[in-house]
């Protein structure tokens, strides 16, 4: 698609599909299309995978007692765990991917990670899950914060439509609710692409369509910013992914004034 032409453009349909995606309309399909075994087949191994050395295959380094981690929701420990089903089993909280003891969306944002990274490279998540028990708040700039961190990862190399719809969906969450100790985050953000952010501000008014609060644009922001890093054509994905939920769990940790120790937890076994 030419992207000189902004209103031919912005009257596509493909595009304005993918506008409103990121202003508040559900992304279940979009996810679980990037998560389908047809998309990851066409995945670029990471030339630096700690899984292949010298030809040689080995299982990725886990800490003992941690889980092996996997995609999905399970229904009990016994069918497997993902990263936040797993969160819930060390809060004490009823098995869920849902939990209580988590903000909303750094859980989203652990989910759609766990679900996106290959099988090779998910249990190299499961060090972070014992920071994001308790990591929760009632302040709405959490939510901002999170949701930024995201496009800051994406925006380098998702395709130009998911760099127009996170950066118009940007433009709307901070103009609802502005964060000034993360205007140099956005303006990097933004500055990655920098014919999407000029696309996005002569299209304010699609600013308009969808859901219009501050979780909505949030949660739109984190999926297609997380599947347009799963999908971009680089080689890295996982490392890309892995990198964005370690960034935004010392994000939310910062905001929040938790102090982070850098120990291993105790290992915790699984129920059987």
């Amino acid at each position: 698609m030419v992207s000189g032409d902004v209103d031919s453009h912005a009257a596509s349909v493909g595009n304005l599909a993918v506008l409103t995606l990121a202003l508040g309309v559900q992304v279940g399909a979009e996810l679980k299309r990037a998560t389908s075994s047809s998309h990851r087949a066409f995945r670029i191994p990471d030339a630096r995978s700690d899984s292949i050395q010298g030809g040689a295959v080995r299982e990725p380094s886990v800490p003992s007692g941690m889980p092996i981690l996997s995609a999905g929701r399970h229904r009990n420990a016994r069918r497997g765990a993902c990263f936040m089903e797993f969160a819930s089993y060390l809060a004490g909280e009823r098995w869920s991917d849902h939990p209580q003891c988590t903000h909303p969306h750094v859980a989203s944002l652990a989910r759609d990670v766990n679900d996106l990274v290959s099988d090779e490279h998910r249990n190299g998540l499961a060090p972070l899950i014992h920071r994001v028990v308790g990591l929760r708040s009632d302040d709405p700039h959490l939510s901002v914060v999170i949701a930024i961190r995201a496009a800051h990862a994406a925006m380098p190399i998702a395709s130009m439509d998911r760099q127009r719809a996170i950066a118009l969906a940007v433009l709307a969450l901070i103009e609802r609710a502005p964060v000034p100790q993360l205007a140099s985050l956005i303006k990097e953000a933004l500055d990655f692409a920098p014919d999407a952010t000029q696309w996005a501000r002569s299209n304010a008014r699609l600013m308009q369509v969808g859901a219009n609060t501050v979780e909505a644009r949030a949660s739109a922001i984190i999926h297609c910013s997380t599947v347009g890093i799963a999908l971009a054509c680089v080689d890295d994905t996982d490392a890309r992914l892995t990198a964005l939920l370690e960034q935004a769990v010392a994000d939310a940790e910062r905001h929040l004034g938790i102090a982070h120790h850098a120990a291993t937890p105790e290992p915790v076994l699984m129920p059987v």
